[in-house]
């Protein structure tokens, strides 16, 4: 921390011994911003960011310390991506995270990203929910802070910014509201996020379901039992699970055309860094249902704060048909979960409203992609092509079909 403190005091222009910076921070009376645009110093934020995630108004797994500074360390472009995380300190205590970076898109442009999404899209891990870090008790004072940052400080030069997936009352949004006239803010629909609101007993969520849904669910499940041993478990070793899940995902898309997640180099580096920083905690859990002792489906999923967060999976394939193993796990595991007086099972999100994930019973609530763009010719022309390009998509279809 006294690296921040003293980055922070020498842009200042002030001179003092590492000691005296220490002081100076303490002295502090009100909060006040950190800058912290080095990788050393957000490494060195681990402890005290996750205790601010978990105190924070929406806390999940994916601004976790390990999920954002891992994604840094793997996707982050040298001499092309810029650090720039705010932070809001109360004398020392550290109260809100603006987890932002700078990403140079041209000679010219400059946009202001969230950690966690900006990588390629044959890269993309899909970071669900981004927002600015606060508790409750700060949460006026920090949208006033940040926006009164970006708005005065020159220091941060962008000429849009762009975050996706974010929920309705996202701070990020509160801050956009006020920023000054120089940004044309845009919020539009962008996937739906799949939820279901876990009930007390596992006979109170069979009931919620469909007539047709619980039938099938019988079926199958008397089906593939008769035909063998079924369980599932989790996997002890991380790493192994993850291959689990790799091999299932590979067959589950293996009659698709298009190129498998597991494909991207980055994308395998980033979860294997990951499992390693989560193995010695509860957060991170692979599931794996075995038939006759074959995996057979299997689940990469976080669990935080009551909720269960099922960020990937895959399938047997050759047996979809006859047995609908993934539709049998998600049903086990849900009741599971329901034992275990678990609130939330989170699907996370899906474009469609009609999908898989809606015949659970999930609450579907929409999540969204926010622009500011800065009011001059680039990101003008900018926005002009972001109005056009459903129309150019729906007539190119129409003649290169």
């Amino acid at each position: 921390m006294n690296s921040i403190i003293s980055q922070t005091i020498r842009q200042q222009g002030t001179k003092r011994s590492d000691k005296s910076f220490k002081i100076k921070t303490e002295a502090k009376t009100t909060n006040h911003v950190v800058v912290i645009n080095t990788t050393q110093d957000f490494k060195n934020l681990k402890t005290d960011w996750n205790s601010l995630v978990d105190k924070s108004i929406n806390p999940h797994p994916f601004i976790l310390w390990e999920w954002m500074f891992t994604w840094w360390e793997t996707y982050n472009r040298t001499n092309k991506d810029e650090l720039c995380i705010l932070a809001i300190y109360d004398k020392s205590e550290l109260v809100a995270i603006a987890p932002f970076y700078i990403q140079t898109k041209g000679f010219f442009i400059k946009r202001l990203s969230l950690l966690g999404e900006g990588e390629n899209n044959a890269d993309a891990v899909v970071t669900a929910y981004p927002d600015i870090i606060t508790k409750e008790s700060y949460k006026d004072q920090c949208v006033q802070m940040f926006s009164n940052y970006l708005n005065n400080n020159t220091s941060i030069k962008f000429n849009y910014a762009s975050f996706n997936l974010l929920h309705k009352d996202s701070l990020l949004q509160q801050v956009g509201n006020k920023l000054s006239n120089n940004y044309i803010k845009k919020k539009n629909h962008s996937e739906n996020q799949f939820v279901i609101n876990l009930p007390q007993t596992e006979d109170d969520y069979l009931n919620s379901l469909s007539k047709s849904t619980k039938k099938q669910f019988r079926m199958k499940l008397n089906r593939i039992k008769k035909a063998g041993e079924l369980e599932i478990i989790s996997e002890e070793k991380l790493a192994n699970g993850l291959l689990i899940v790799e091999k299932l995902h590979r067959a589950r898309w293996s009659s698709k055309s298009e190129k498998n997640t597991f494909d991207s180099d980055k994308f395998l580096q980033f979860h294997t860094k990951l499992c390693e920083r989560f193995q010695s905690q509860d957060i991170m859990n692979i599931r794996v249902m075995k038939h006759d002792g074959t995996p057979i489906a299997a689940a990469y999923n976080f669990n935080y704060k009551q909720v269960c967060y099922s960020y990937l999976s895959g399938f047997k394939s050759a047996d979809d048909k006859r047995y609908s193993p993934m539709f049998i796990f998600d049903m086990l595991e849900i009741k599971a979960l329901i034992s275990k007086h678990q609130k939330k099972y989170d699907m996370l999100v899906s474009e469609s409203e009609n999908t898989y994930k809606s015949k659970f019973g999930s609450e579907v609530n929409s999540v969204y992609k926010i622009l500011w763009l800065k009011k001059e010719f680039i990101p003008l022309s900018m926005m002009a092509y972001l109005a056009i390009r459903p129309l150019l998509a729906k007539y190119y279809k129409i003649l290169f079909k």
